[in-house]
């Protein structure tokens, strides 16, 4: 409801139907909520967005889609070198870049501590600033 996996090698369209990309992404959540907080949208709606709930929906997807790791993704092959899935090409997501590992300053005994995903070191780099 949070992100959009849209293929970094086509990022320029969106494309519905596409890969990474569904009537629940946050492409469709944001004007959703903007639906019910002017109340064009029943509350009672299939999504149980109430407006309370579309306020606090509405400020994390908007922070969100400034996220460049929640709107896009990138696809990779067995060999690791980047797909474009929506081309007929088989691989592996990034995960909005959770299976992407960084090691720092690596050293046997301070492996352990320096260990990130991509979007943890993102989000902690980018909050620390």
């Amino acid at each position: 409801m949070h992100y959009t996996d849209v293929p970094v090698l086509d990022a320029e369209k969106y494309g519905a139907g596409k890969t990474g990309r569904g009537n629940w992404d946050v492409v469709h959540t944001i004007p959703y909520c903007i639906g019910v907080l002017r109340g064009e949208i029943a509350e009672d709606n299939p999504r149980k967005i109430t407006k309370t709930i579309a306020v606090i929906l509405l400020a994390h997807c908007v922070g969100d889609i400034h996220q460049p790791l929640h709107v896009g993704a990138e696809c990779f092959n067995e060999t690791g070198e980047p797909i474009d899935p929506d081309r007929g090409a088989t691989g592996l997501g990034d995960e909005g870049g959770n299976s992407l590992s960084l090691v720092h300053n690596a050293t046997a005994e301070r492996t352990r501590h320096y260990y990130h995903s991509f979007h943890a070191y993102w989000d902690w780099t980018r909050c620390a600033i």
